[in-house]
């Protein structure tokens, strides 16, 4: 399976993430298990951190998202175009 890379401004991400958990039910568990002292704030930022995935149910602009795409600096996603602005074929895929 292909994926592709996007990004996001923090400050029009969805005021409701969750953390997604979906490939690793059982390091996840694990990892909550093992920090018990933390709150559920906390916890959740350290696996969003830990994972580098999170999972968002409210729709988002697709004028929000910027996407890595042929000619794009992989290290500055500012530089991407919106998903709105570029072909698909552009679009990087990668495994």
């Amino acid at each position: 399976m292909k994926l592709a890379s996007f990004a996001i401004r923090a400050e029009d991400l969805p005021q409701i993430l969750h953390i997604d958990w979906s490939n690793a039910w059982n390091l996840v568990r694990g990892r909550i298990a093992d920090r018990g002292d933390m709150s559920a704030e906390q916890l959740m930022r350290y696996l969003a951190f830990e994972f580098g995935s999170v999972v968002v149910y409210e729709a988002i602009d697709p004028s929000k998202l910027r996407v890595f795409s042929t000619g794009s600096g992989p290290a500055n996603p500012k530089t991407w175009p919106s998903l709105r602005d570029i072909s698909v074929d552009l679009i990087v895929r990668h495994d």
